[in-house]
């Protein structure tokens, strides 16, 4: 996974090998590198990006054939996600886990947040380790209006089913469901998540300590997770 931010936008990219020897080969990531910089020039989709020029005499789709002639395994552009900078106070923060290089890991995080005083550097280090507990915690959404109705409708048809087999009373089940979808709430959106660094507040609590101490108004706008 290869990340990068840049003044308008920040992007995530996912090129697989089949094997993590190749993953460590210094001609695949120079590879991932230059087809960062590319994508930092200008926005693509896969399809797009692999029509661009990579060079003077070849084409992205081109240097990839090459490349897995040369390397002898199949490699492919999985996925490809950009988010943009909505205004002058969008901030990003960022996190590579099992870093190779600067840009390249196995799983990378952003995070797009908003802020009175983006370039404080308080709010950066705040942003990375935000984007850094998203790595550790895999929330599904930013908070619960984000968050996909199946996701809910699909533990309470699990929970309700459960009770209903031990032989629970038909009268308690829903307040038990209720209950058991609020902690399930608070364990998948990002907002509700226990703070990875002290899991003695929740992220909401966190950020409205920070605006407190701070007079800022820090928000978390939304977040892309990639893991191999």
């Amino acid at each position: 996974v290869g990340l990068k931010i840049c003044t308008d936008y920040s992007l995530l990219i996912e090129i697989n090998s089949e094997t993590d020897f190749v993953s460590k080969n210094i001609d695949f990531q120079n590879f991932v590198d230059d087809i960062l910089h590319i994508c930092a020039k200008n926005k693509y989709s896969i399809d797009s990006l692999l029509k661009t020029q990579y060079s003077n005499n070849e084409k992205v789709a081109d240097r990839l054939q090459n490349l897995i002639a040369k390397i002898g395994e199949n490699l492919v552009i999985r996925r490809l996600s950009y988010l943009d900078a909505e205004s002058k106070n969008t901030v990003f923060g960022s996190y590579i886990h099992n870093k190779i290089n600067d840009n390249i890991g196995r799983m990378a995080c952003v995070v797009k947040m908003v802020s009175n005083n983006c370039s404080n550097k308080d709010v950066i280090d705040l942003a990375n380790k935000i984007a850094m507990h998203i790595t550790a915690l895999k929330p599904l959404s930013l908070d619960q209006n984000s968050l996909d109705r199946k996701f809910i409708d699909k533990e309470k048809e699990i929970y309700t089913s459960q009770l209903k087999a031990s032989g629970k009373p038909e009268n308690i089940i829903d307040k038990i469901v209720e209950g058991k979808i609020k902690k399930y709430l608070s364990e998948v959106t990002l907002i509700n998540q226990n703070w990875v660094l002290d899991p003695s507040f929740n992220l909401a609590q966190v950020i409205q300590d920070f605006n407190d101490k701070n007079n800022d108004n820090l928000s978390i706008l939304d977040f892309k997770l990639f893991i191999l």
